[in-house]
C-alpha cells in the first residue's frame, strides 16, 4: 500500500457526498449519488434540494416516513427523473407495507426501462430484481468470505456501502454493529489506553483492545491504507458497485 490512487477496475464506483462537497467530488470524474428526492408521510415525491445531474450520476431517494400507499404516478415520476443516470437508490430500511408495495411497483418499472435499482440488502425480498447494497465492512469473521457469499446468494447483483470504521464492541461482543466513534473520541480513546495497534487481514482494518475495569473492549477503525487495503479486497472480490462515501475517503479518489 503505496498512497497511490485507487483505480475503479471492473467496480463501479460511486461517490455519496453532501451537496456542498459535491463539486470536489465531481473532479474525480467519478459518478455521485445525488441526494435531494425522498418520499413524505403521504408517498409524495419531494424535492429537499436543487442539484445539477450529470450523466452517469445516480438518483438517491429517502423515506420521510412514509405511511400511506405511494401513488402510481411517483414511479413515472422518478423514472422520468432518472433519464441519464447510471441508476436509482433507494434507501427504504424501515419496515413499513406502504414501502414493500412501493419497491415491488419500482423495481418492475425498473426492469422494464432497463434501468438499475438498487436498495437495502434487508428489503431485497420487495425487489427481487434489484441490486441488494451489503455493508462493505465486518466487525468478525472473514470480509472476504461474507462478499463471496453475498455475490453467490444475489447471482453476482450486489454493491456495497463503503465507508471509514470507527467502532467499539464490548467483549463477548454479542452486537454486530457496536458503538460508533467520532475521529476525535477515537484519538482521544487511544491516547488514553495507550493500546497498540494491529492489522487484521481477514476484516482489512485496523483494532486494539484494552480493559475498562473488568469489561474487555475491542476497538475497530481505518486509516487511509486500510480503506485502501479493504477497497482492493472488494474489488478483487468482483463485487460491481461501491458506493463510498466521500468524507473520509477522500484520499483514494482525488486526482494526483
Amino acid at each position: 500500500m503505496n498512497g497511490k490512487r485507487v483505480n475503479a477496475m471492473k467496480t463501479q464506483i460511486v461517490l455519496v457526498c453532501p451537496a456542498a462537497r459535491c463539486g470536489e467530488a465531481a473532479q474525480t470524474g467519478l459518478p455521485i449519488l445525488r441526494l435531494g428526492l425522498g418520499l413524505d408521510c403521504r408517498g409524495t415525491l419531494i424535492r429537499t434540494m436543487a442539484q445539477t445531474r450529470r450523466p452517469g450520476d445516480f438518483l438517491g431517494l429517502s423515506d420521510f416516513g412514509v405511511t400511506e400507499p405511494v401513488p402510481a404516478a411517483v414511479v413515472r415520476q422518478l423514472l422520468d427523473e432518472a433519464q441519464g443516470a447510471g441508476g436509482i437508490v433507494a434507501d427504504f430500511e424501515r419496515d413499513h407495507p406502504a414501502l414493500h408495495a412501493f419497491l415491488q411497483h419500482l423495481d418492475a418499472a425498473c426492469t422494464e426501462a432497463g434501468l438499475p435499482l438498487f436498495v437495502p440488502a434487508c428489503r431485497i425480498d420487495c425487489a427481487p430484481n434489484a441490486w441488494a447494497i451489503a455493508p462493505g465492512a465486518a466487525s468478525g469473521g472473514c470480509l472476504r468470505d461474507e462478499l463471496e457469499r453475498g455475490m453467490r446468494a444475489r447471482h453476482g447483483r450486489l454493491a456495497v456501502a463503503f465507508e471509514p470504521t470507527r467502532r467499539r464492541f464490548l467483549l463477548p461482543a454479542d452486537d454486530p454493529d457496536g458503538e460508533s466513534l467520532t475521529e476525535s473520541e477515537l484519538t482521544a480513546l487511544r491516547q488514553r489506553t495507550g493500546a497498540h495497534a494491529f492489522f487484521s487481514r481477514e476484516l482489512c482494518a485496523n483494532y486494539f483492545t484494552y480493559m475498562d475495569g473488568a469489561q474487555g473492549v475491542f476497538v475497530l477503525f481505518d486509516n487511509p491504507d486500510t480503506l485502501r487495503a479493504r477497497l482492493e479486497l472488494i474489488q478483487n472480490a468482483g463485487v460491481p458497485y461501491v458506493f463510498a462515501v466521500w468524507e473520509g475517503c477522500e484520499a483514494l479518489f482525488n486526482r494526483p
